[in-house]
């Protein structure tokens, strides 16, 4: 699975209105735990992708979209939140493992 870049202009389209679970990793290229977090997020998009499921897997530069950063209180990184048809269902902070991440959406 592609994991989406999602902005500040795009999040309606992609996120908001998707009927489904989306994944959304908000991070920074200067996170150290952001950047350890990247390659579990590739990882469980892969296997999502896999399996069909329908769930999309974003990442959120909060540097460049600050509008969406404060939208979910962003307030430290790395913070994943999990949406369900559009509406937040489950957030963290923090580095996660990839069981963790599965766990969020077991929503």
């Amino acid at each position: 699975m592609e994991i989406l870049e999602i902005t500040d202009v795009n999040y309606e389209q992609e996120v908001a209105t998707f009927n489904g679970l989306v994944l959304l990793d908000f991070w920074a290229p200067w996170c150290g735990p952001c950047r350890a977090l990247t390659p579990i997020v590739e990882e469980l998009a892969a296997e999502i992708d896999e399996t069909k499921e329908k769930i999309k897997v974003g990442k959120v530069d909060v540097d460049k979209n600050p509008g969406l950063a404060s939208q979910f209180k962003v307030m430290n990184i790395p913070f994943v939140a999990v949406l369900k048809n559009g509406g937040l269902v489950n957030s963290s902070v923090g580095l996660k493992s990839k069981k963790m991440l599965l766990d969020m959406l077991n929503v």
